[in-house]
């Protein structure tokens, strides 16, 4: 805050935390000329979004459909692909509230941390992992590194045309790179199954938890209890962790997007519903660190 600025440029503003707005604004009180901020909107707050009304900026919008690189073509099959709501959101430059967001942007930009990975040397490990179906949405391998009181993550994104088996491979090699490696946790159901049992038979059953999304999970720490957990509890034991001050993901723009994507809502039958678009790295994430609910009986 020391310096004093001409101008500002902030690019992606609604991906920018509130707090260097106003950290740097101070900046242009004795030279200030000029404060530019561009994005595409994302929901309906945040300091992008408020300035954006202000009457005091000069305002420009373009709409993806405007621009002559695009293809018109791209735009129709996006426009097929996406609800109404985002692809307005992605293309049409409207802010859009889709959903109430599960993650604060706060909270995620307080946990985002430039991390030293040597301090993950010799670590405990869990992978969680988001498989996807060939061709279609990404394949995703998170990393949480635990050292009792800290998790850090990190991930491995697989875009387009990946088979199951490749993705199996790379968990196999990742398990000869990191040999430390306690629990490999996936979702088992639809396609995720068969990747499971593969697994399975290369790490054995006590390395790989196959849970299920929709369904409550068994409770490992307590044999002949039947099974507690739900989607939602996954995410809750990944926000609690965040909240404590427990984990510091890695300084990824994909993570934060993907965070940033999940939303929920109550079903009429008052249940808790959770959904993103792009929620791929959140799924990989909250199973990786969903061993740490009952880690010490599990290391």
């Amino acid at each position: 805050r020391t310096y004093s600025f001409h101008k500002i440029y902030y690019d992606e503003g609604s991906y920018i935390p509130d707090e260097v707005y106003d950290a740097t604004t101070p900046c242009l009180a004795v030279h200030g000329i000029q404060k530019i901020i561009a994005s595409t909107p994302a929901g309906t707050g945040g300091f992008f979004y408020k300035e954006w009304h202000n009457p005091d900026f000069k305002r420009y919008e373009r709409r993806t459909m405007e621009c002559e690189r695009v293809p018109r073509r791209f735009l129709l099959q996006e426009k097929k692909r996406m609800t109404r709501a985002q692809f307005a959101q992605e293309y049409e430059a409207a802010f859009t509230e889709l959903a109430d967001g599960l993650f604060s942007s706060v909270l995620i930009h307080m946990s985002m941390k430039e991390i030293n990975w040597e301090l993950t040397r010799g670590r405990p490990c869990f992978l969680g992992v988001d498989f996807a179906r060939f061709g279609a949405d990404d394949n995703v391998i998170a990393y949480c590194f635990w050292d009792g009181s800290t998790a850090r993550i990190k991930v491995e994104v697989f875009h387009g045309r990946h088979r199951l088996t490749s993705i199996v491979g790379r968990i196999v090699a990742i398990g000869k790179e990191t040999p430390n490696i306690k629990k490999i946790v996936t979702d088992e159901t639809g396609i995720g199954g068969g990747p499971t049992d593969e697994l399975v038979l290369k790490f054995g059953k006590r390395k790989v938890l196959g849970i299920q999304n929709q369904r409550r999970v068994k409770d490992e720490t307590a044999p002949g209890r039947p099974s507690r957990y739900l989607k939602q509890d996954l995410y809750s034991n990944l926000i609690r962790l965040m909240e404590n001050g427990q984990v510091e993901l890695d300084d990824d723009i994909r993570i934060l997007r993907s965070l940033r994507q999940v939303k929920y809502r109550y079903t009429k039958e008052g249940l808790l519903s959770i959904m993103g678009q792009d929620s791929h790295i959140a799924e990989a994430i909250v199973r990786a660190v969903f061993p740490l609910l009952g880690y010490k009986k599990i290391l």
